[in-house]
């Protein structure tokens, strides 16, 4: 579950895509995902209007080897192939 906009830069960077070719890979307008990067954190009110897309880039992130941790501290981490 993604919790911050942080999480969602660090995944991207990870993998070295630009917010254009992470919102092309979950069907979302870069805006959208400049949009959610810059929030510190995700408000209940705004996961629950955002939930689409951000299960959309979650999903995008992860079919890329990106997973996020929400457990205690937040981060993000690329799993081994």
């Amino acid at each position: 579950m993604i919790i911050d906009g942080a999480q969602i830069r660090a995944g991207r960077a990870m993998i070295g895509w630009r917010q254009h070719e992470l919102a092309a890979a979950a069907d979302v307008h870069w805006n959208t995902v400049s949009t959610l990067e810059n929030l510190e954190r995700l408000s209940p009110a705004k996961r629950r209007s955002c939930a689409r897309a951000l299960c959309a880039i979650e999903r995008a992130l992860k079919n890329e080897g990106v997973l996020m941790l929400s457990k205690g501290a937040a981060g993000v981490f690329l799993a081994q192939n």
